[in-house]
């Protein structure tokens, strides 16, 4: 889903919430919940995942949104063993 989209829909109030996985680093991406189905938040222009450098950055792109943003930190355990 790309940022036009996700405006639109949390305009609508269709959005659950935005959950910002944390990954390897100071990698953070996002991922939108619509009735309980996520979508990787993508740039409008170029169609890949936005990338944030920092918890803080993240949060503060949605803070304008009446969406509940929550953090999702992935584990090493589950990269290499899986669930």
């Amino acid at each position: 889903m790309d940022v036009q989209a996700f405006e639109r829909q949390a305009r609508s109030g269709t959005v659950d919430a935005v959950n910002i996985l944390s990954h390897e680093g100071d990698i953070y991406t996002a991922e939108v919940v619509i009735h309980g189905r996520s979508h990787t938040l993508e740039s409008t222009d170029r169609h890949q995942p936005l990338v944030f450098h920092s918890y803080r950055e993240a949060k503060r792109s949605f803070a304008s949104y009446s969406v509940p943003i929550r953090l999702e930190a992935s584990q090493v355990y589950d990269e290499m063993i899986s669930h």
